[in-house]
């Protein structure tokens, strides 16, 4: 019986850089065949991350005699205070590795790994985040092939589409008070890729976003959603018009099984005039409609807030999933930031999680 810990022969790493179109095409086909793959990882999303010009994608790759069996996208952001990899930066992380060969996962997932961490070494990176998926259970992998300095919990939010969880009966009354509001007040849900329409909804998502405390995402990001997800149908804009006026909006970007509401935004009349209740049950009927297994709306915390409760009383459930992140090298530099000095520092990429600058005596 051949050991776990020792790598088949004919499993190999390779690493997907920039301007290899031949090795996209692969891994294009291979994550076009994964069903619970993210778009995060798709070469959409390294394309629009890319744009910002802040990282180096590079995508880990296990090929068995030349095919590829399993796949791990991974970031570089190099700083003064020292160079991290986050497997996926920006709003909105979730992925992890992908594996298509049950029979040999554990070999490939080492390798995986291997080839993350050959990269971390050429690159001086001090720490390395791995961010899992919430419906692939490899949580054990990680722990046993990565062996993590820290690990932090979170949760997404979705509802099963194929099984989906009852509502209450005050939740089904309301929901149609609201759509029967809408209705009446002539509201209608619109697909756009008009470029004026969406930064109008932009600005909603601006101001909705400063209102409760929050940074607006990139504006860069909706515009990579337009350039690179909608041309090959990946993505959808829905907007709620009243006449020309836009009430609401949801930018919806999807791969295989899961649909992912990356953000929805609506203007503070929205949740009193019906249009964000129109514009989500739009969203889920369409999503029925095209056979989605998983309709996605993220994280919301605190649980119990506002934003959670509206989720959740539309039948969501929770699904854990987890930051893996080692350290490779010292952490001084980081440290001295504090969090504040980090936001700034890494913005939009996950570093440490902050409890552990609550025990920093520098």
């Amino acid at each position: 019986m051949k050991s776990k810990n020792v790598i088949s022969k004919e499993l190999k790493v390779e690493y997907l850089l920039k301007g290899n179109a031949q090795l996209e095409k692969e891994c294009e086909k291979f994550l076009d065949e994964c069903p619970w793959a993210f778009f995060q990882q798709t070469l959409e999303w390294r394309n629009t991350i890319n744009d910002f010009k802040t990282d180096e994608s590079i995508y880990v790759l296990v090929k068995n005699n030349q095919k590829i069996v399993g796949i791990l996208p991974i970031y570089v952001y190099n700083s003064k205070f020292g160079n991290i990899i986050n497997s996926i930066p920006y709003p909105g992380p979730l992925g992890g590795a992908l594996i298509n060969n049950q029979s040999q996962r554990e070999e490939i997932f080492n390798l995986l790994i291997k080839g993350v961490e050959d990269i971390a070494q050429r690159k001086n990176c001090v720490l390395v985040t791995i961010i899992s998926s919430p419906f692939i259970p490899d949580e054990n992998l990680y722990r046993k092939y990565f062996q993590p300095t820290w690990e932090l919990e979170n949760y997404t939010l979705f509802i099963d589409l194929n099984k989906p969880v009852l509502t209450n009966s005050h939740f089904r009354n309301n929901l149609k008070r609201m759509l029967k509001k809408a209705l009446l007040d002539k509201l209608v849900v619109e697909e756009s890729i008009d470029q004026a329409e969406i930064k109008k909804w932009y600005k909603i998502h601006q101001e909705r976003h400063r209102s409760i405390n929050l940074e607006p995402l990139p504006e860069e990001i909706f515009q990579g959603a337009v350039k690179y997800f909608i041309p090959k149908n990946r993505a959808k804009f829905f907007l709620v018009k009243h006449g020309k006026k836009i009430e609401a909006g949801c930018l919806t970007i999807y791969h295989q099984e899961v649909v992912d509401t990356y953000m929805i935004s609506g203007s503070k009349e929205s949740y009193k005039n019906g249009a964000i209740y129109l514009l989500i049950n739009h969203l889920l009927l369409w999503a029925k409609k095209n056979s989605f297994a998983v309709f996605n709306w993220e994280s919301s915390k605190p649980r119990g807030g506002g934003p959670y409760n509206f989720k959740m009383q539309w039948g969501s459930q929770e699904k854990s999933y987890y930051f893996f992140t080692k350290q490779y090298g010292e952490l001084d530099k980081i440290l001295k930031l504090g969090v504040e000095g980090v936001k700034k520092g890494y913005k939009w990429h996950f570093v440490l999680p902050y409890s552990v600058f609550n025990n920093v005596n520098l």
